[in-house]
């Protein structure tokens, strides 16, 4: 695909790119965005927003020099969508669904973290205005999987500015009811992970998937991994980054938990698609609903998220 400008006026440009592994051997098409307030990336593939840089500010998400684009892997950093379930298959939602057996699927239809982010997306309608850039993303299917074997219709709303928002939209175009578990996987960069503090979630309770407790209740040191914990607040959060002098405001809608998560050096260094260093530039902090969230018959439900950044 040719670099061609899609829109262009006084306040922007938007432009179609081609984003490739630094190998080449994986290539995803997508669109750069370039604002008065800020620049931005996103991907078709997954329907991932890839880098947001507001003008005079570090970049807000991070994204690994060694992410694959494609071959049916997620892409690392940026903002996976995960959906239409959160986490590992098989301890997720459809452990619970007895009227499927999953024993003989083909693992690729129940891949951790859903389908939507291996998934391609279109653009549907792009507007640039004086305060921000507006892309509106799409996805439809039908009995993709035996886990969500339903029509449906998937959209997100992506706004980039001075701030951010990401709203995703999830409508149920069949006939039966269906649930989901999801979140909105950001990748925030960070000076140092132990430089970066979260005082919300301090006094909040959570399960640590690590260690498979719950209802813990402590105070949160810095974000140095390993660490993944589910939190169960929808409060807003300031993530505190020490080094870069700046506070990263986090606000979701629609959501019921926080997932932050880092992994740590040891399990870093067996996952090949973080750059060496890596874990140590990035703090996830997650909207999320990792508990069953019912879609009723021909409705739609959504969920969404705004980062807001701030001097320290």
């Amino acid at each position: 695909m040719s670099s061609d400008i899609i829109q262009n006026n006084a306040f922007g440009k938007v432009t179609t790119s081609v984003f490739s592994d630094q190998n080449s051997l994986t290539t995803t098409e997508g669109l750069l965005i370039e604002h008065q307030y800020c620049q931005a990336s996103l991907s078709l593939y997954g329907g991932h927003v890839l880098t947001w840089q507001p003008k005079d500010q570090q970049p807000v998400f991070w994204l690994s020099n060694d992410t694959l684009f494609g071959n049916a892997k997620g892409i690392r950093g940026g903002i996976p969508v995960c959906l239409p379930w959160f986490g590992d298959f098989e301890n997720d939602l459809f452990k619970h669904n007895k009227s499927v057996d999953f024993t003989d699927v083909n693992k690729t239809l129940v891949a951790n973290h859903g389908f939507a982010r291996t998934s391609l997306w279109q653009v549907e309608n792009i507007e640039i205005t004086e305060k921000s850039v507006t892309i509106i993303l799409i996805k439809q299917g039908e009995n993709q999987t035996p886990a969500w074997d339903i029509a449906y219709e998937l959209k997100q709303e992506l706004v980039f500015g001075e701030s951010f928002s990401q709203k995703l939209f999830i409508e149920n175009k069949s006939a039966k009811d269906v649930e989901y578990t999801g979140a909105l996987h950001s990748y925030f960069a960070v000076g140092n992970p132990k430089n970066t503090h979260i005082n919300q979630l301090s006094d909040v309770e959570y399960f640590d998937k690590l260690t498979g407790t719950y209802n813990n209740i402590s105070i949160l040191n810095n974000c140095e991994g390993p660490i993944d914990r589910v939190y169960e607040s929808n409060r807003v959060i300031d993530i505190i980054d020490k080094d870069w002098n700046r506070i990263i405001e986090v606000s979701s809608s629609d959501c019921h938990q926080w997932v932050l998560w880092n992994p740590g050096h040891e399990t870093a260094q067996n996952m090949v698609d973080i750059h060496a260093g890596g874990e140590n530039e990035y703090v996830c902090l997650e909207a999320a609903n990792t508990k069953p969230i019912s879609i009723p018959a021909g409705s739609k439900v959504s969920f969404a998220q705004k980062v807001v950044i701030r001097s320290l």
